[in-house]
């Protein structure tokens, strides 16, 4: 039996035990290179995460040191990007554990795999994004996580991003500690891994090596795969001591160039060529967010309209209709003053639907007059003939000179005729009256001599105040 199956048949053993008769192990959640990770539930009912150390690096004193130091230091931070640890102690075989908030989600470790499910783009920049802003907290006070990796990212079901095992990557570095591993000694993960970290450059090693991690993990998320690949760890980490990454534009074709710009940036093979800190990193994607958005909400597929719509309209009014702008007609421009411009000529052949469009509103508005005059025309005349005979006081002008001017022309009266008792002149005010009398024949003597037949019942005449001789009120 190998070390590493070893390893995995005494975790899964470890299973529905108690320690210290404290926390009773539920589940196995994970195996990694120096502990395992269980979900357990403590006597009085709360829900955690415990981390048991190997049984071999548990007998190393030194290494207990450090992992209950290093444990302890995301609680530093106080930001809830990252994991806190609750208690630590040592299991019945000798083992030391920790105690951290147990998580629901699981890692980013998924969407890493050929083949295997995949983030939108606006969803991996909102995690890297928060990852950053973790990192820019640990940055400050000195602590850098030297192992950032799709699997040591968390996605909660809450869709809150945490950063897992900050300090376990120091576990056995050697910076001056007589227990610790021999100097040059490579901690991490190749494929995610910079070139400093892979040459066990331990005094090299800060801030911007964490940054190249994110990028990697980005890089990652987006094409699918991890950026270095090998047959081995060792032909890996070989790769990341001498061969810089690709650009992402080539592994992911479809990635936006301001996203591309970024990582590519953040992955460099110089250090001095990388993003100067968290926050410089951070801003940078937050930029390239806001046009990978702003570029996809808003499309341009046409030039010309592109630039009629952004022209000022103030500067310039056209004559032509407002619609879609074609080739060859006037533009609107700017640094001129108000000025009215026709179309040109051949517009009208260009644009058949606008013509037929006039043509349309000039028949319908001339239906409609003619429509209307025939209306007034009709209300206009009065329904008995012997309204035409008499002038009523207070007509209104229009019907009176409607009348008047359809009226056949009388025949003019004989020179020797004479008209008894005329009426006195009308004043100005009845002069439409007056206009109607002068049609109406004069009378003959000898006619008003004759006896008159008994004569129908006339009709009382209108009242001269009536208050409206509206046609439409004569009407209706």
């Amino acid at each position: 039996m190998t070390p590493a199956q070893a390893i995995t048949e005494l975790a899964r053993s470890r299973v529905g035990s108690v320690l210290q008769q404290k926390w009773r192990l539920d589940s196995l959640l994970g195996i990694g290179g120096t502990a395992c990770v269980y979900a357990a539930t403590h006597r009085n009912g709360k829900r955690a995460a415990v981390k048991i150390l190997h049984p071999d690096l548990s007998m190393n004193e030194g290494i207990v040191v450090r992992f209950l130091r290093e444990g302890y230091v995301a609680n530093k931070l106080e930001h809830p990007g990252a994991v806190s640890v609750l208690d630590d102690d040592r299991a019945p075989d000798g083992s030391v554990y920790l105690v951290m908030d147990l998580l629901h989600g699981h890692s980013l470790e998924r969407y890493a795999k050929p083949g295997g499910e995949r983030l939108e783009l606006a969803r991996v920049l909102r995690i890297a994004d928060e990852m950053l802003d973790v990192l820019a907290v640990a940055h400050s006070m000195k602590i850098v996580h030297r192992d950032l990796k799709p699997a040591n990212v968390f996605l909660t079901r809450e869709g809150q991003t945490r950063v897992l095992d900050f300090g376990i990557a120091r576990l056995l570095e050697a910076t001056g500690d007589a227990m610790a591993t021999q100097t040059g000694a490579a901690i991490g993960t190749p494929a995610f891994m910079p070139p400093e970290q892979a040459r066990g450059q331990w005094d090299s090693v800060d801030g911007r090596t964490d940054l190249w991690a994110v990028g990697a993990t980005m890089f990652a998320l987006i094409a699918g795969d991890r950026p270095r690949r090998g047959q081995s760890v060792q032909e890996e980490l070989y790769q990341a001591m001498t061969t810089p990454l690709p650009s992402l534009a080539a592994m992911a074709p479809h990635a936006p160039p301001a996203v591309v710009a970024v990582i590519d940036r953040a992955v460099s093979f110089d250090m001095a060529a990388r993003w100067p800190d968290a926050r410089a990193m951070q801003a940078a994607l937050r930029a390239a967010m806001d046009t990978t958005i702003r570029s996809e909400r808003e499309p341009t597929t046409n030039p010309s309209q592109a630039r009629a719509d952004t022209a000022p309209v103030l500067l310039e009014v056209p004559s032509q209709p407002h619609g879609p702008v074609e080739a060859g007609e006037p533009q609107l421009t700017t640094g001129r003053p108000l000025v009215q411009r026709p179309p040109p000529p051949a517009a009208a052949a260009r644009s058949p639907s606008r013509t037929a469009m006039i043509a349309s509103t000039a028949a319908i508005v001339t239906v409609l007059a003619v429509a209307s005059i025939a209306t007034i025309t009709r209300f206009a005349r009065p329904r008995h003939a012997e309204s035409s005979a008499a002038g009523v006081e207070g007509a209104a002008p229009v019907a009176t000179t409607l009348h008047a001017a359809s009226a056949p022309t009388p025949a003019a009266p004989p020179a020797s005729a004479a008209v008894p008792d005329a009426p006195p002149p009308a004043p100005e005010s009845a002069a439409p009256a007056a206009s109607i009398a002068a049609s109406t024949p004069p009378a003959s003597p000898e006619r008003d001599a004759a006896p008159k037949p008994a004569a129908p019942r006339a009709k009382t005449p209108r009242p001269a105040n009536t208050p409206s001789s509206n046609p439409f009120d004569q009407r209706f």
